[in-house]
């Protein structure tokens, strides 16, 4: 990640964590114990023409699931004036991560401007569909 190519660089350090502690925010302290946790890292010295995020880790039926995804429209420095469309989709059940990224499958998605996002990915062995909407 030394060199400025393929950014911003994103990093994902916890997708289904716990935490445990308090906040305290405008005079009231709110505690909360075992809550999901994510955590991630953005860096470098461009950040993409538009992008997409979706994360989810609390899941009322599945308590060992998480989902991540994300893409967006990157300049690549090493070409100038030229860009490209990237994505991921990860999902942690159980023990296992499932990784659908386009070096090893396909990845294609539908981003309404707010409120609607509509992902499909898959790779040898896997298959996934992400349906998110907000209002």
């Amino acid at each position: 990640a030394a060199l400025p190519v393929f950014e911003p660089h994103w990093q994902i350090l916890q997708s289904l964590g716990r935490a445990t502690g308090w906040i305290e925010w405008d005079g009231k302290r709110y505690e909360f114990e075992d809550a999901p946790t994510y955590s991630e890292k953005n860096w470098g010295g461009a950040f993409p023409q538009r992008w997409f995020w979706v994360q989810c880790n609390s899941f009322d039926e599945e308590p060992n699931l998480a989902l991540t995804a994300g893409g967006g429209r990157r300049e690549l420095p090493v070409v100038p004036g030229a860009a490209e469309d990237v994505a991921l989709i990860g999902v942690h059940y159980q023990d296992q991560f499932i990784n659908i990224v386009p070096w090893e499958g396909e990845v294609s998605w539908d981003v309404e401007p707010w409120g609607q996002w509509l992902l499909k990915g898959h790779s040898d062995q896997f298959e996934v569909e992400v349906r998110a909407t907000c209002k």
